[in-house]
C-alpha cells in the first residue's frame, strides 16, 4: 500500500469511528469509476457537526508524526 493509500485510510477509519459524513473526490473517486487521472490525489469532502470537529481534529492530529505526517490511526 503505498503512502496516500494508507493516509486515505487513517482519515476514513477517523471519519467512520466518528460517523462523520463525507465523500472521496478527485481522481482517486475517477480512478475508481474507471476514469484515471495523472494526478493521483484524493479529495474529500466533509459534513461534520459542530461537536464533531474537535474529536476529529484530535484524531487526526494524534495520528501525525514529528513531521506532521499521518501514521495509521
Amino acid at each position: 500500500m503505498s503512502p496516500e493509500e494508507e493516509a486515505l485510510g487513517a482519515v476514513v477509519r477517523a471519519l467512520d469511528l466518528l460517523a462523520i459524513p463525507y465523500m472521496v473526490t478527485g481522481s482517486v473517486a475517477s480512478s475508481y469509476h474507471g476514469r484515471p487521472r495523472a494526478t493521483h490525489d484524493a479529495d474529500i469532502v466533509i459534513d461534520p457537526s459542530l461537536l464533531q470537529i474537535v474529536p476529529l481534529v484530535e484524531a487526526l492530529t494524534s495520528g501525525c508524526d514529528r513531521a506532521g505526517r499521518l501514521s495509521s490511526l
